[in-house]
């Protein structure tokens, strides 16, 4: 199996987790998780996020659009949609901000 072909597995994997994952599950998702970053506008509200799921070959993120595989001058990604881990992040990004 070449690169391409792991790295797509991985990020299929991802995927099916997303697509069947609901707001209660979510903390298990979250556990492991890296990092995180939020995107925010002028008015400091939320407008997107960055989870790093894998680091140091392949890298791994989620967006809020995206699945994103990276592994050298390989890149592999995938839409999804999931409006629990958005609303998840929203809620974390409010309960902290100052």
């Amino acid at each position: 199996m070449n690169i391409q072909e792991k790295l797509k597995r991985q990020v299929d994997d991802i995927y099916e987790k997303l697509e069947t994952m609901t707001y209660d599950s979510i903390s298990d998702f979250m556990d492991d998780i890296l990092d995180f970053n939020f995107t925010i506008n002028s008015n400091y509200e939320m407008i997107g996020f960055q989870l790093a799921y894998a680091l140091g070959g392949p890298n791994i993120y989620i967006t809020d659009e995206y699945i994103e595989a990276y592994w050298g001058d390989e890149k592999w990604m995938r839409r999804y949609y999931n409006n629990f881990l958005w609303d998840y992040m929203e809620e974390l990004y409010n309960s902290n901000r100052c």
